[in-house]
């Protein structure tokens, strides 16, 4: 069983609601992830993948919603960019089962090397430092996990086709869902929206009763998985 002050850490750090100050008022996948993409690959940009990194790593607080999406975006455009790779993900996922916390860190750490925005590793690595006792670990992963969602919903409602939340992975969706908003997924499907962009799309239970439908861009990682650059933008279907 997973320790329940670990659950409580993680609602605290990933599970609230965020509200966004200061920052521009919006980004729509179509119109923006090129030209931010095109951003984060100049090293003088104040966007520059490399940069903004740095200060993800160190935790900066002062990165808003906006820069840790570019900086998403950027990683997008990296070569160590994988999202359809899961080995390594489930050799951690089946060490976290049998409770091999160390071995699941040590896998994990590895992952976070080559794939530093990889949601999985970052989870695992704080279940397992908190596992282990090790709080401050748990406490520098959980706030990344934290910024990652923060920067997910900052990219859009989710809520229509065309505002679908921007994600890297094909399994970022069911996390944010279960773990940000914190409620359990009741289906799961795939799609396009008007512009042609690949969608994952999660219907959510809530615990009144409630259904809702999340819809997450992720044509970045279906362009990846057939071996293809994003490099034009879509037109939308008349």
């Amino acid at each position: 069983m997973i320790n329940m002050r670990l659950f409580v850490l993680f609602l605290f750090l990933g599970g609230m609601p965020y509200l966004s100050y200061g920052q521009p008022p919006s980004f729509l996948y179509h119109r923006d992830y090129l030209s931010l993409l095109e951003k984060t690959r100049h090293p003088d940009d104040s966007l520059s993948y490399e940069r903004v990194l740095k200060r993800f790593v160190a935790n900066d607080t002062t990165l808003t919603d906006y820069e840790v999406l570019a900086l998403m975006i950027g990683f997008s455009g990296t070569a160590e960019y994988k999202p359809y790779n899961n080995t390594i993900e489930n050799m951690i996922g089946n060490a976290m089962k049998d409770m091999k916390f160390q071995e699941a860190f040590a896998l994990a750490s590895g992952l976070i090397d080559t794939q530093p925005l990889n949601l999985k590793g970052l989870m695992s690595l704080q279940t397992a430092a908190s596992s282990t006792g090790d709080e401050e670990k748990a406490r520098y992963h959980g706030y990344q996990i934290k910024r990652i969602f923060n920067a997910m919903q900052f990219s859009g409602d989710g809520l229509t086709p065309e505002t679908a939340i921007f994600a890297l992975g094909p399994n970022d969706g069911v996390d944010f869902i279960r773990h940000h908003i914190g409620t359990g997924i009741e289906t799961m499907g795939s799609g396009r929206n008007r512009y042609k962009d690949f969608l994952e799309i999660l219907g959510a239970k809530f615990r009144n009763g409630e259904s809702r439908t999340y819809y997450f861009v992720i044509e970045h990682a279906f362009l990846k998985k057939q071996g293809k650059r994003s490099g034009k933008k879509n037109q939308p279907k008349k």
